[in-house]
């Protein structure tokens, strides 16, 4: 079974006039009036690393993550791009899948969610890093994550810790659906 870290939830509570943008025709401080200061938005990770020594050479030396985006506007999602910045160079990451939203209410406020699957280097893991995203439209560079050199790679198997040769090559795609299926059957299930 792969080893997958524990989700993180990772969101931002609007402070300050104009450190966010909501949907065109309202202000931000008239969302946050009508959420009452409740949280705008939020993402929450899951990092699935490889399985076993075949399945890491497989994903061509990968984890996948899953990112699951709300937000109480509506028009920020999907989520535009995601990203690890390593060492102040911005690596984008592979978008894999892309379900379809859904609208569910948190206490008495309406959220849209939305959930996507990207490839990560797992050589970008090791550095210390931090994975951001882009919502669409002005927010940018929301911060999901930092990972510090131990912690990007904290729980996943020895040959992913140690492997030095560890520059990612192109994935098997059958593998990739595969892990997809057998790690999130509930967003993938099998047919």
């Amino acid at each position: 079974m792969t080893k997958c870290c524990p989700a993180l939830a990772v969101a931002v509570i609007l402070s300050a006039p104009g450190s966010v943008m909501a949907a065109p025709q309202k202000s931000p401080e008239q969302m946050l009036k009508e959420l009452g200061g409740s949280v705008i938005r939020g993402v929450d990770y899951d990092i699935c690393f490889p399985a076993d020594a075949q399945e890491y050479a497989a994903l061509g030396k990968h984890a996948i993550v899953r990112l699951s985006a709300s937000t109480a506007i509506e028009t920020e999602l999907p989520l535009r791009s995601a990203y690890l910045e390593v060492k102040g160079v911005r690596v984008p990451l592979h978008r894999l899948a892309l379900l379809d939203p859904h609208h569910h209410r948190r206490d008495t406020d309406d959220y849209v969610e939305q959930v996507s699957f990207y490839l990560v280097p797992l050589s970008s893991l090791k550095a210390a890093s931090e994975l951001s995203v882009d919502f669409t439209g002005q927010r940018n560079a929301f911060g999901v994550v930092h990972f510090t050199k131990q912690s990007g790679v904290e729980g996943a198997p020895a040959f992913v810790r140690l492997d030095e040769y560890d520059s990612p090559s192109d994935p098997d795609m059958k593998a990739v659906g595969a892990v997809l299926i057998r790690e999130y059957p509930d967003d993938f299930p099998a047919s």
